[in-house]
């Protein structure tokens, strides 16, 4: 399968309660966004890749998305 680097324009970020929550509009069959979503090999295309994380409480995380 070829995910390819779909059209995933940032919707929207909000924080409540301490939860961060992001979220995307994908440009792309719902299978596919599937797959990408589920197939840990492809996250790092879609999404980009870690390169810190530190998801504790009070701790971060940076992605390189590649721009």
């Amino acid at each position: 399968m070829d995910c390819g680097h779909p059209v995933m324009p940032l919707a929207s970020i909000s924080t409540v309660d301490g939860v961060v929550r992001i979220t995307w509009s994908f440009t792309a069959p719902v299978q596919t966004v599937w797959s990408g979503i589920t197939d840990g090999s492809w996250l790092p295309q879609w999404l980009g890749q870690p390169l810190e994380c530190d998801l504790r409480a009070g701790g971060g995380i940076v992605v390189d998305h590649g721009g």
